[in-house]
């Protein structure tokens, strides 16, 4: 009876988001090439990336593939610093892109190029922070962590500062918080540990969540989560947080949660199921379920709620 009614909800939530207009802008329904990343940048243009170095633009009607030297790495992340815009990949590589002049510079810096770089982000003194670790855990593989998390000067002619590192645990997501404090979290197979840098610029531990927590983001002034339970990301995932562990939540058979934006005043997350949520304390919605791979990452713009993931997939909502 449980499969039957999760079967129906999942029917329902589908047919719903069709009559909500549905626009496919990518989609070549194979297991080729995935966007694991998409950001809209200071000119209103959207930038996509991800497996074998796949980077595409798109300003209102379809998708432009970028120029650029692509090395073949699979790119994670994307930031936009100013002029900069930043890639964040695996092999120990980062492209940086001077946008007034279309200029590229690739690093790959050696100490890390069996490692990937999974998450990327700038704190409040302009400096680049990576996370993340074995280049295979990434791809959801069983391998050593080996996890780190490193300080970048922008220009890219240093080395990586460490931060944090450890054999055991892998390092998959940071970000600030409401006091512009850098937060990161690290997973050691069973629970997650949550860290965040003082006023002194010291790390301390800032508590402990079960499960693994994929994502970390800053929403109406709070840090959420998203994750899964555990090793088996394709089942349970889970959301909270982070400064409530009683408020973390498991979504069933929804597979780990990629990432939570917020979309019209509302918590919106996106599931390794091909699925987006709404979710509420009390609650959790399932509003679409039409992706036939995972959803990776999502984005607020113009009304619309932009879909990025498996296999090339990009579509709106409305």
């Amino acid at each position: 009876m449980k499969n039957f009614l999760f079967s129906l909800a999942i029917l329902l939530s589908s047919l719903t988001g069709i009559t909500q207009e549905v626009r496919h802008i990518s989609r070549s329904g194979t297991a080729d090439s995935s966007f694991y990343d998409m950001v809209k940048l200071s000119n209103g243009s959207i930038w996509l990336a991800g497996e074998y170095g796949i980077l595409k633009r798109f300003e209102g009607e379809t998708l432009i593939q970028v120029d650029y030297p692509n090395t073949g790495a699979n790119i994670l992340r994307i930031a936009e610093l100013g002029d900069y815009l930043f890639l964040a990949a695996d092999h120990g590589t980062v492209y940086r892109l001077h946008k007034p002049s279309n200029t590229w510079k690739v690093k790959q810096f050696v100490d890390y190029r069996n490692q990937c770089f999974y998450d990327m982000m700038t704190d409040a003194d302009g400096k680049l922070w990576l996370c993340g670790g074995s280049s295979g855990i990434g791809k959801g593989k069983m391998r050593i962590p080996r996890g780190f998390v490193v300080r970048l000067d922008t220009s890219l002619n240093h080395e990586p500062s460490p931060v944090w590192s450890s054999f055991r645990q892998f390092a998959w997501t940071l970000t600030r918080d409401d006091q512009e404090q850098v937060v990161f979290s690290v997973f050691n197979g069973l629970n997650s540990r949550l860290f965040k840098t003082n006023t002194s610029g010291k790390l301390q531990k800032a508590g402990k969540i079960k499960g693994l927590v994929h994502s970390l983001s800053l929403l109406d002034g709070r840090l959420v989560y998203g994750g899964c339970v555990g090793l088996r990301y394709k089942r349970k995932g889970m959301w909270g947080y982070a400064d409530s562990p009683q408020t973390r939540k498991v979504i069933r058979q929804a597979g780990f949660i990629s990432n939570i934006i917020e979309h019209d005043q509302q918590l919106i997350a996106f599931s390794q199921q091909g699925q987006v949520w709404v979710l509420k304390p009390d609650n959790n919605v399932l509003l679409w379920s039409g992706s036939s791979g995972s959803l990776y990452e999502g984005l607020s713009s113009n009304g619309l709620l932009w879909l990025a993931g498996h296999g090339k997939t990009f579509l709106s909502l409305q």
